[in-house]
């Protein structure tokens, strides 16, 4: 809204003459009295000079003098007043200009926003079309009106994602489902491409919700910012690349599935970054490698009975608490050179349980707790060699009020030869059906009897005066 100057109180005086002659009645009421006294002193000097026609001179010169003055004075207040008003006049057509000029602005604006709304209703229609070049066509425009339209680009991301959630056609319709491939591939690439270091979706945050979404094909998010929140609850990929991506805000992994049609790997989350709180609660990695090797996580991690076939943590930094309760590993396990900042858990205690009120992730959590509570399992060899445990660890089983939760099983060989351990790293001998190798690590490992059971290697590396490792 637009706010007009108010002329008729401010400005009014401009246009009533009779305000404007105020100007001359307040200079005679400050002038008059001086040019009266002026008078009397005239009258009475001539009065009382007498047949002194020197003095009667100096009187009228006096009496001038003090009426010059005062008619100075008099063009003085009037000049004044004219500026003032000049200056107020000006003032009052700059705020006149100002008011059409905002008012032209806002009507411009007005039917900007009408024109987009018209176009984005008219867009949404051409996606729901059954014609796969009308469909693209609503994609391609879509997209466009996201990069114009800053105010609801939000809005625009909704429904694109929206239509990404929709469900595929039936599997003997193979038409409609090579279109829904490429529509679907094509919405993407597009989103993708904004994405990137200096796209429009990384102007400013914005969340995306792809939740129960199936990607049938090799899905790429290379390079990728997500500014705000992302959920991918019960999403199944084919295959997904998260190569260097980033996360600023929370992402949602809970119950995906990586189905990993890719030779070799199931995921590629190398060199991730995540800001925000992660969390994989019972995501299924079917096939291949699940790849986080180099990644960071900046806030608390949760890996929840999560199953993994094949796993990368190498070089990982969990600068948050981390919890792997109950996650199940199958054949690869690597957790070489991982830092481990905060409180890490692969025990049935769940110290981590993430606080939430949303009902979609209170019922994951429930059907959880109904399955019991159970620490990681390792039906494969396992390294930890090199790693980095900086704070409180249970890698054992753990006695909370007099109740003992068991601790991870770990059926191979393990290797935590070289790790940096503290007090506060919790092992049990137990857990170890195989074998544990702990050659060249700082302290005595926190559990572990010495001297160490037969099935356990202890060694602890010790620094000569010159700084060489024995």
């Amino acid at each position: 809204m637009v706010e007009k100057p108010d002329n008729e109180g401010r400005f009014a005086w401009i246009r009533n003459p009779s305000k404007q002659g105020s100007i001359f009645q307040h200079s005679l009421v400050v002038i008059a009295p001086l040019a009266i006294l002026a008078i009397i002193g005239l009258v009475f000097g001539f009065i009382f000079a007498g047949d002194n026609s020197e003095a009667r001179v100096r009187m009228i010169e006096a009496s001038l003098a003090v009426i010059g003055g005062a008619g100075a004075a008099v063009a003085l207040v009037v000049n004044y007043r004219r500026q003032q008003v000049l200056e107020e006049q000006n003032n009052r057509d700059a705020d006149q200009e100002e008011f059409d000029r905002n008012e032209v602005l806002a009507r411009r604006d007005m039917d900007r926003q009408e024109t987009l709304t018209k176009h984005f209703s008219d867009f949404t229609n051409q996606l729901a079309d059954d014609r796969v070049p009308v469909k693209l066509a609503g994609v391609y425009s879509l997209f466009r009106l996201a990069d114009e339209w800053k105010e609801h680009r939000q809005q625009i991301i909704d429904v694109l994602c929206g239509y990404l959630r929709l469900p595929w056609p039936d599997e003997n319709e193979e038409q409609a489902t090579r279109v829904e491939q490429e529509v679907r591939q094509t919405i993407l690439r597009e989103m993708v491409s904004r994405m990137k270091e200096g796209g429009t979706f990384t102007e400013d945050v914005y969340s995306y919700h792809f939740t129960r979404a199936i990607f049938p094909f090799s899905t790429s998010f290379q390079y990728v910012i997500f500014t705000g929140n992302c959920d991918f609850s019960d999403v199944c990929f084919a295959y997904v690349d998260f190569y260097e991506s980033k996360f600023n805000g929370s992402v949602d992994f809970i119950g995906c599935r990586f189905v990993g049609n890719f030779p070799g790997y199931s995921s590629v989350f190398l060199n991730f970054k995540f800001d925000g709180i992660a969390d994989f609660t019972a995501a299924i990695f079917e096939e291949g490698l699940a790849d986080f090797k180099g990644s960071t996580f900046y806030r608390a991690a949760y890996f929840t009975k999560v199953c993994f076939q094949r796993v990368d943590f190498s070089r990982v930094s969990f600068m948050d608490t981390v919890d792997f309760m109950g996650v199940r590993v199958s054949v690869v396990a690597n957790f070489s050179e991982v830092t481990f900042s905060s409180l890490v858990n692969f025990s049935s205690f769940n110290p981590l349980m993430r606080a939430t009120t949303e009902r979609r992730r209170l019922d994951v959590y429930s059907r959880l707790s109904e399955q019991g509570s159970i620490g990681a399992e390792f039906k494969c060899p396992v390294s930890f060699a090199g790693s980095r445990f900086l704070g409180p660890a249970y890698v054992g089983s753990v006695i909370i009020g007099g109740h003992q939760f068991p601790g991870p099983l770990f059926h191979q060989e393990v290797d935590f030869a070289g790790a940096n351990l503290n007090r506060e790293v919790h092992f049990d001998p137990s857990c170890f059906l195989s074998s544990a190798d702990f050659t060249n690590v700082n302290i005595w490992p926190n559990g572990i009897p010495d001297p160490a059971p037969d099935n356990i290697t202890v060694s602890i590396c010790r620094e000569d005066k010159e700084g060489t490792s024995i």
